[in-house]
């Protein structure tokens, strides 16, 4: 009967702001409520707009979203002690440490794009199918189903060439933050000599970069191993450490 009907609607919120972390954390927990679960997965799909500017766009609500604080809050809010097996962003310049920070605790897999994304998106249909033959896939292997098929859908394309998209194990999350914190401090501790601070600029210059578009703001998106990659005047053994947690 309920294949037969389709979607059916269980309750309606009343139009709410995406862009307040109340609204996501009462979201979730209707969707951890409303029926019982093996496994779970929380996706998000909208604009994203990296470290600096977070998630999400509600033309209702002035535009507003959601900053990396708010959905650090609205996780805490509605956590039930149950780690979702995959958190996806099919958003742009999502895949950044302090993304995979927020999320970590929370979280098993992170699968998203330190690009921005063509306009099309995931391919849904794609990974979902995936998804109905074997429902017992874990986040890993969902994200990779989600990871190959968006590759596969703008496969000789011109965006092909600038497609991200990677699936991060955020239990590694601890000892990346460790080692990236060991090494920052040491590039704090050396810029105050001007060589220091002139190789530094020219690192940040040069390095790969992300959301860098003619006409519009930059969101200072760069690739951590390119940028301590680099750094020629840093600790050379903090940098291979950093380096290896980033692998």
């Amino acid at each position: 009967l309920r294949q037969r009907r389709g979607l059916v609607l269980l309750q309606s919120l009343g139009k709410k702001s995406i862009g307040r972390a109340a609204t996501l954390a009462e979201v979730l927990a209707f969707g951890q409520a409303c029926a019982p679960y093996d496994k779970k997965a929380l996706l998000f799909w909208n604009h994203g707009g990296g470290s600096v500017m977070g998630f999400g766009s509600d033309e209702w609500f002035n535009y507003d979203g959601l900053y990396l604080y708010e959905l650090a809050d609205a996780m805490k809010q509605s956590h039930d002690g149950v780690p979702y097996d995959l958190v996806g962003f099919d958003a742009c310049l999502m895949a950044s440490v302090e993304t995979a920070s927020v999320f970590a605790p929370y979280a098993r897999m992170l699968v998203a794009s330190e690009e921005v994304e063509p306009g099309g998106g995931w391919d849904y249909r794609a990974a979902f199918s995936q998804l109905a033959l074997k429902p017992g896939m874990t986040g890993r292997e969902l994200g990779i189903a989600i990871t190959d098929s968006y590759y596969a859908k703008y496969a000789h394309t011109p965006t092909e060439g600038y497609l991200t998209c990677s699936v991060v194990d955020l239990a590694k999350l601890p000892a990346l933050e460790e080692r990236l914190g060991g090494f920052a401090a040491g590039l704090s501790d050396a810029i105050v000599r001007p060589a220091a601070m002139q190789t530094l600029a020219a690192a940040r210059q040069g390095v790969e970069s992300y959301g860098d578009e003619p006409g519009q703001d930059s969101f200072d998106m760069i690739d951590l191993y390119n940028f301590v990659e680099k750094q020629t005047g840093a600790d050379p053994a903090a940098a291979a450490a950093l380096k290896a947690a980033i692998e």
